[in-house]
């Protein structure tokens, strides 16, 4: 066996039944998907620094500190309805939040187990959508080669090293995904990598470490909450 690399660790200990529940997934993945979690468009995230009069310093989608007016649109989406002393009430993708300085929105995905505990996703990579799974025993985000190609992810030019899957021994890269979206939340430069197998070997993507050590998760009973604020 050739050298293991910290992105395909779980690729290592994938067993038969493991494999077997990923082809279940892919002949219902749509439906799954339907009734957990859809990858929405993206809501931007704010964050205020401080407020003026009629006015509030405030960071969009993570960018740098600028000042926004009452009844000012943001071509992010953002309108700042109106500011008090104390806060500041903004309107975005619909959603109404009341701010103070130090404080900021966040984005989320509230998924739903399926009968089995698992959590069945339609993550985007890159911007498309596909069936995937939340995995917190893989270190990265992982995929098949198949649909790293329909991506145009160039995933050759990665590390290449060896994994241990079901079906035995497989070429996998190491990667790093430019963006990575479940619910609202989208990550960017997201470590992964690519296992040279087929759709039909490896249906889903798993959502692994390399994202999930970025979110808040919290779950109760068969629902898991992931947050990321934006500060």
């Amino acid at each position: 066996m050739g050298p293991r690399g910290p992105g395909v660790r779980r690729e290592g200990r994938l067993n038969h039944a493991m494999m077997k529940a990923m082809r279940r997934c892919l002949r219902i993945a749509v439906l799954v998907a339907s009734c957990t979690c859809i990858g929405a468009t993206w809501a931007a995230t704010v964050y205020v620094a401080a407020l003026g009069y009629g006015r509030a310093d405030v960071r969009i989608n993570g960018s740098e500190v600028r000042a926004m007016w009452v009844g000012e649109t943001t071509l992010e989406g953002v309108t700042l309805r109106s500011v008090t002393d104390d806060a500041a009430v903004f309107e975005i993708g619909g959603k109404v939040w009341m701010l103070k300085p130090g404080q900021g929105t966040y984005a989320q995905a509230k998924l739903q187990a399926d009968a089995h505990g698992q959590f069945f996703v339609t993550a985007q990579v890159n911007g498309m959508p596909l069936p995937a799974i939340i995995d917190t025993g893989a270190t990265a985000v992982v995929m098949n080669s198949e649909d790293a190609y329909r991506l145009g992810i160039d995933y050759m030019r990665g590390r290449r090293v060896v994994a241990q899957t079901a079906s035995g021994t497989a070429t996998a890269y190491l990667v790093t995904f430019p963006s990575v979206q479940v619910g609202d939340i989208v990550l960017s430069e997201v470590p992964g990598s690519v296992i040279d197998v087929s759709r039909r070997e490896l249906p889903l993507v798993l959502i692994g470490m390399s994202f999930l050590r970025n979110v808040d998760m919290r779950r109760s009973g068969d629902t898991m909450l992931l947050q990321r604020r934006d500060y």
